[in-house]
């Protein structure tokens, strides 16, 4: 992952701020690219909730799809 360095001074590591899209995010997690268990896990929590999310959105747009057809 490439990016642009955030942070050296004082810092016990690099740094560096990386702009991903979700299915990258998705890749990366499951290729264990995310060292640290406190990114995995919040990485894969915003994951779970964006996939529920849609979820809902399609639940909600087929409630009112079959709405407008009654």
């Amino acid at each position: 992952m490439e990016g642009e360095v955030v942070s050296e001074l004082d810092d016990r590591e690099k740094q560096r701020r990386v702009y991903l899209g979700e299915e990258e995010v998705r890749e990366a997690v499951m290729e264990g690219r995310f060292k640290e268990a406190k990114w995995i896990q919040t990485v894969s929590l915003a994951l779970l909730w964006s996939a529920r999310e849609r979820e809902t959105e399609g639940e909600r747009k087929r409630g009112k799809e079959a709405t407008n057809s009654n």
